[in-house]
């Protein structure tokens, strides 16, 4: 971006040395990455619609139920709600960061760009707790491993949603292009 400044003195020269040092600077960002193990986040959040699941590998879905083992050709199932725990945190999201990049800019990150940075890595660090304790909240409950029926474990290993996002989700420091 290229613009025409009209000013004179100290505040000319200020202004230049500010120009100057933002000039290499190829972007300040970072994002919360959400490897593949973490599909179900998603599912959770947009919701999924029922449907009938019937069997692929197999000529009978066997799953335990309430009287021992159950077979059957198809099952109903009835979907996923959506919990938009994620849009409902956007707003928190955006007043802590918008408070950090205030911060940062008061503490001298217009001169500094690594002070902007700092506050974005910080902000995006907020950002996931923030999502982190909606989860805990929206999504409490677990789904115990089960030996008998590995496939029907889940993806959670008996963990709740917001542990396995906390520890797979990871922040990331990147370039703004």
């Amino acid at each position: 971006m290229q613009f025409t400044v009209k000013a004179r003195g100290d505040f000319q020269r200020q202004l230049e040395a500010r120009i100057s040092k933002w000039a290499s600077v190829k972007g300040i960002a970072a994002r919360i990455h959400a490897p593949e193990a973490l599909n179900f986040w998603l599912w959770q959040e947009k919701g999924v619609p029922g449907h009938t699941i019937v069997p692929v590998d197999a000529k009978v879905l066997v799953f335990p139920g309430e009287g021992g083992t159950e077979m059957r050709d198809s099952v109903d199932w009835p979907g996923i709600r959506p919990h938009h725990t994620v849009a409902n945190s956007l707003e928190e999201i955006r007043d802590n960061a918008s408070q950090l990049l205030q911060q940062a800019l008061s503490e001298g990150g217009a001169d500094d760009p690594a002070t902007v940075q700092a506050a974005v890595l910080e902000a995006v660090h907020d950002a996931k707790a923030i999502i982190v304790g909606a989860m805990t909240g929206d999504l409490p409950g677990t789904r115990p491993d089960n030996a008998q029926f590995p496939k029907q474990s889940g993806k959670l290993h008996g963990r709740t949603a917001a542990s396995v996002f906390d520890e797979l989700a990871e922040v990331v420091e990147s370039d703004a292009e």
